[in-house]
């Protein structure tokens, strides 16, 4: 059982953490004229995930191997809300990327992000696709897949 000295200590690191990590958003969208807000807090981030997915058009997010934060599981955010998740790998300066796998589900929002994503698509050697949901028929993702070869 947890102490209540454990219990403020890893509170206290955890703000450092939300501190820390504001700093590096302040410093990537200082100067940006793309529209972008900060929200923080310490609980668990998939339900007020949901609540701002449903208003963007791409979650992007930092794999982390260890962390005393609660992380959101993006599969998860991917089927509960539909929005499209990047997820990147920690430690990464670069994107060069190699092989891309696309959860697709028929509906705007993924045709929206489809096109959106086309340009970093067509850097990747390969791409996977997945349906996601009931409604995905083998012959719609066939469709997906021929419209990504062009």
């Amino acid at each position: 059982m947890a102490s209540q000295l454990t219990a403020t200590r890893e509170e206290a690191q955890m703000a450092a953490h939300l501190t820390s990590a504001r700093r590096a958003f302040e410093s990537a969208f200082s100067e940006s004229c793309s529209p972008a807000s900060w929200c923080e807090g310490i609980g668990e981030p998939a339900s007020h995930m949901l609540d701002h997915l449903y208003c963007v058009d791409l979650l992007a997010t930092i794999e982390v191997s260890s962390s005393p934060c609660s992380l959101a599981d993006p599969i998860d955010l991917v089927v509960r809300s539909g929005m499209p998740v990047l997820r990147i790998k920690h430690g990464v300066n670069e994107l060069a990327l190699k092989t891309a796998l696309v959860a697709w589900k028929d509906c705007a929002s993924a045709n929206r992000a489809l096109r959106e994503s086309r340009p970093l698509l067509a850097t990747v050697d390969q791409v996977h696709v997945i349906g996601v949901g009931d409604e995905v028929s083998f012959e719609r993702l066939e469709q997906f897949a021929a419209c990504l070869r062009v």
